[in-house]
């Protein structure tokens, strides 16, 4: 199965208003020359085209301290040069606004690199330094990501940051037996993202890499298809794509980054620490259609001798859940959530001491707003403060004012949670 391609932009994020999707990207930008405002007259000496373009993802540390940024630069073979001199995300403008007089980036991500008919990726975590107002902004909708030149000081890419319809599939092959006559239970998890605000979309393919869910042989090629098994996308996705990885914040100086190249074609691993994302830029209705329909699915094949293949459907992506890393366990995710293992072990299916990468796992109980609810009463329902609440749902703009069905992630602390007699549930033993 191929790799999902183009570097996984990544980073800073929150949410928009509506549901939190656990297992993609908070928010994503498709970056272009035509999304500048005003429009630009020409790029490096040239009329603008899209032989450049970029996309970035923003996600929140769930203690709202931090954020990570990852951001891809695609450039077809043959594009002219870009001298970029920066990248940063910016706030107080809508996608048909100018940048205000002045206004400079709420998150500065350095200059960014672009080579002729190759993708290059970088993800760096930043402690911003307003981190009320970057969230606002994007809360908001009022936040874009842009890359500028000294030709345009302003931004010769631009993208309006917000969060994705997201789309997964969990990928179980059949099984296979190894040299060591051993089964295994190929895996893989895949997500598609797409614009509520274009016909964009991103795909991120990833493979599980412990021994007993190895993909056989090497994934060659993988195509994503509607119902009637027409690919969605102009080409298949395959291995054989260029992509640099780099840059890393120094932990010793926050202000300075270290450069990390890594082999070409290298596909999405369950344990990668960089990630690469397929993106499309503006394309027809029938691809974003096709994507959105019961039964569109997602296929991985091989370069071994028996040609093997997986499949999966597509279908919405869950909220309130996380995929697991080889770094995560029930007690380091209750952690980041100010939660309890038992809570989160209660909430997902296995036994406690089982984790395996990329299986997604609920970190909070989704809870959609009903007719009547307040978000005073929610938090008092639920023992949880004001602060616990925006930090795991920071798409919501005003918790004093929540949509009917906003769905919120709520983590309840039980000593403090309130039953429907207006009593505490749970009394501290004294």
């Amino acid at each position: 199965g191929a790799a999902v391609w183009m570097g996984m932009v990544g980073g800073l994020l929150l949410m928009l208003a509506t549901p939190a999707e656990g297992t993609c990207a908070t928010f994503a930008a498709w970056l272009r020359p035509d999304n500048v405002r005003p429009t630009l007259p020409n790029c490096t000496g040239v009329p603008c085209d899209n032989a450049v373009t970029a996309f970035l993802t923003l996600d929140v540390a769930p203690d709202a301290l931090s954020v990570v940024v990852r951001l891809q630069v695609t450039a077809v073979t043959g594009a002219i040069s870009r001298m970029f001199l920066g990248a940063g995300v910016f706030g107080s403008a809508m996608a048909d606004q100018v940048k205000p007089v002045g206004e400079g980036p709420l998150l500065s991500l350095g200059v960014p690199h672009m080579t002729a008919g190759k993708t290059s990726t970088m993800s760096v975590r930043v402690v911003p330094a307003d981190m009320t107002r970057l969230l606002s902004s994007l809360a908001e909708g009022r936040a874009y990501a842009a890359i500028w030149t000294s030709e345009n000081p302003d931004g010769e890419l631009r993208g309006q940051l917000g969060a994705p319809e997201c789309h997964e599939a969990r990928v179980v092959g059949t099984d296979w037996t190894n040299t060591g006559g051993n089964q295994v239970h190929p895996y893989a998890f895949a997500n598609v993202l797409m614009s509520k605000m274009e016909r964009s979309y991103a795909v991120l393919l990833q493979l599980a890499t412990d021994d007993a869910r190895l993909f056989p042989g090497e994934p060659v090629q993988a195509q994503l298809n509607d119902v009637a098994g027409n690919s969605l996308l102009p080409t298949p996705l395959s291995t054989a794509s260029d992509v640099f990885y780099y840059r890393r914040q120094r932990t010793d100086d926050p202000s300075l980054f270290n450069t990390l190249w890594l082999p070409y074609g290298q596909v999405n691993r369950g344990d990668a620490e960089e990630l690469v994302y397929a993106a499309g830029h503006l394309v027809g209705m029938s691809v974003v259609e096709g994507l959105r329909q019961r039964g569109a699915n997602v296929v991985f094949m091989s370069n071994s001798a028996d040609n093997y293949m997986m499949m999966a459907n597509l279908s919405m992506a869950l909220p309130c859940r996380q995929l697991i890393t080889s770094h995560d366990s029930l007690f380091t995710i209750a952690t980041a959530r100010r939660s309890d293992w038992l809570t989160v072990w209660s909430l997902n299916d296995g036994q406690p001491d089982t984790r395996m990468t990329l299986e997604p796992r609920y970190y909070a109980h989704p809870f959609a707003v009903q007719s009547g609810e307040t978000g005073k009463g929610i938090m008092e329902r639920f023992g949880m403060s004001e602060k616990e609440l925006y930090n795991n749902n920071p798409s919501v703009a005003d918790i004093g004012s929540l949509p009917l069905g906003t769905m919120l992630c709520v983590v309840p602390n039980w000593l403090n949670t309130i039953g429907g007699n207006g009593q505490k549930i749970c009394n501290a033993v004294q």
